[in-house]
């Protein structure tokens, strides 16, 4: 069975075998957004592999929270990159929102 859970796991093997893929990327952010994109690479890139304690994990760091919109946007496109990079369908990248918000 091939759920977005396991994608989201198969990806995040990846990007801890290469995570210079997240960081050319991040390197293109703005300073500002910089911050919560690294967070959530760290988070990505974490031994954690319980989906709602990664989850509880970003509810505690509160990486988006008091953002201003133009940084909040360049995070959401970052987030859909990491999504991108790690093979998870666009159509299911709302699945990814349970990570992070």
């Amino acid at each position: 069975m091939s759920s977005t859970i396991e994608m989201l796991n198969s990806g995040r093997h990846a990007l801890r075998a290469h995570p210079a893929m997240l960081d050319a990327f991040i390197m293109k952010l703005s300073i500002a957004a910089r911050v919560p994109a690294m967070m959530f690479r760290d988070l990505m890139l974490s031994d954690v592999h319980d989906l709602a304690a990664i989850h509880t994990i970003s509810k505690l760091v509160q990486i988006s929270e008091g953002l201003a919109k133009d940084v909040l946007k360049e995070y959401e496109t970052y987030k859909h990159e990491v999504a991108r990079i790690i093979f998870v369908p666009t159509h299911t990248y709302t699945s990814l929102s349970i990570l992070t918000e």
